[in-house]
């Protein structure tokens, strides 16, 4: 898809306060891509549609907390 950064932008603002009928667009767009062979756009939309999984995939160990830094002070 040509112009997909600015369908994913319209997607993201639309799922950010979502409506049954906004999602089910979504979703749509997204089975709809699939078929002609763009896994990936529909993959992008699909973590948009559930943020949950993307964030699933973030293992434990993989974020480290960061310390405060004071002045003057090195690690």
């Amino acid at each position: 898809m040509e112009h997909f950064p600015i369908v994913q932008a319209l997607c993201r603002s639309a799922i950010a306060d979502p409506s049954p009928a906004v999602r089910r667009q979504v979703e749509g767009l997204r089975d709809e891509l699939v078929q002609p062979g763009k896994t990936e756009q529909a993959a992008t939309l699909n973590e948009l549609l559930n943020p949950s999984e993307r964030k699933a995939e973030i293992g434990r160990g993989t974020i480290m907390r960061s310390r405060p830094r004071r002045p003057g002070r090195r690690r």
